[in-house]
């Protein structure tokens, strides 16, 4: 089962996205931010609202009015803006990836 579908693009140094799916179970509506997935550089969040920062991408959280906004984020250079993207890719790709896993093994045992 997909947990997250983001359509990421990137112009230059700046980074532009959406947030297209998010399964509820990884949502959180506390006041606190809770870490849904990370690697030792980059991380997915889910907090407040949707947004990027250096090394974090924001997801849906604890206000559902701004679920749906587009959001960006300069970095200093191409190079930075290129490896953001590669590394939530990734990230993306792990946690929907480790669901499928998931649900595989159970029907095996």
């Amino acid at each position: 089962m997909r947990k997250l579908e983001v359509e990421i693009i990137q112009h230059e140094n700046v980074v532009v996205g959406k947030i297209l799916y998010q399964h509820e179970s990884i949502t959180s509506r506390e006041a606190r931010e809770e870490v849904i997935i990370a690697d030792d550089v980059y991380s997915i969040k889910s907090y407040i609202n949707p947004g990027i920062d250096y090394t974090e991408l924001y997801i849906c959280g604890q206000k559902s009015d701004k679920d749906n906004d587009v959001f960006a984020y300069r970095f200093d250079t191409i190079r930075e803006a290129t490896e953001w993207c590669k590394g939530i890719r990734k990230l993306i790709d792990e946690l929907n990836t480790k669901d499928k896993t998931s649900q595989i093994e159970t029907k095996v045992w």
